[in-house]
């Protein structure tokens, strides 16, 4: 059997995932406040973080899962540039790697997401 040592384990993606959490808990609440009705997460989690700790939510909302999505983006892309007399050549490349592909994708769902919700809410718009 083998074993995979965890030096080898991809430490962005693990920091990705953990920096996503808190935005992932809060548009699972959104999805359960909206469409099912339930209000416990967003009454007692996100309200309350929000009047408090008004710094808090875009920190925890939208800098720091952008922060994955550009570290995870910086560990698969490689970019190259080379110049001569005549030319310039780039060369971009990216290595394929799942775990941090999920957390790109995610990272730009939630800035997605983020700006249709406060779109949505500020702007009083609704879909049906």
């Amino acid at each position: 059997m083998k074993t995979l040592p965890l030096t080898h384990f991809n430490k962005p993606a693990l920091w990705g995932l953990t920096m996503i959490t808190i935005p992932l808990l809060f548009w699972i609440s959104v999805i359960n406040e909206q469409w099912l009705g339930m209000t416990w997460l967003v009454e007692n989690i996100f309200v309350p973080m929000d009047k408090s700790f008004q710094f808090l939510s875009p920190l925890l909302l939208l800098i720091i899962p952008t922060v994955a999505l550009l570290w995870n983006l910086k560990q698969i892309s490689r970019f190259e540039l080379s110049r001569s007399i005549t030319e310039i050549k780039c060369s971009y490349s990216i290595k394929p790697n799942w775990s941090n592909i999920i957390i790109i994708l995610f990272g730009i769902f939630n800035a997605l997401a983020l700006m249709a919700y406060l779109l949505s809410e500020n702007f009083e718009i609704t879909i049906r």
